[in-house]
């Protein structure tokens, strides 16, 4: 083997290493990325079921301090006689991305998400 080809060798290992880190790396941060979606996540489902149930809907949370959390009732339907809301919550991560959940709900029970839901054939509604 010659000069040449023992630093062309070295030159190829070092470009193959480099690629390595840089792929470690990234998935490093996307795993952070990950998990920290996944906490503020969590935070809005417990967030919702208080609300859903009546309860506080500002519920703090010790692991994630340094999320913001708004929820958000509306008034859904046709009319004043409708009694059915839509509770929407927001949490925002620490690294400022936004969660956010939206459920109706009537009188503290879930009716159903933002899909319609099927009836079977014949049933009323």
């Amino acid at each position: 083997m010659t000069l040449l080809e023992a630093l062309l060798a070295t030159v190829i290992l070092a470009v193959v290493a480099v690629a390595c880190l840089e792929g470690t790396h990234g998935a490093a941060t996307l795993q952070h990325r990950a998990a920290s979606v996944s906490r503020a996540l969590s935070h809005a489902e417990a967030v919702m079921a208080t609300a859903a149930t009546g309860g506080s809907a500002r519920r703090e949370d010790a692991r994630l301090d340094e999320a913001r959390v708004d929820v958000h009732r509306i008034p859904y339907g046709h009319g004043a006689a409708s009694t059915v809301q839509r509770i929407e919550v927001s949490v925002r991560d620490a690294d400022g991305r936004l969660v956010r959940l939206t459920r109706l709900v009537d009188h503290g029970q879930i009716v159903g998400s933002a899909l319609p839901t099927a009836h079977p054939a014949g049933a009323e509604r």
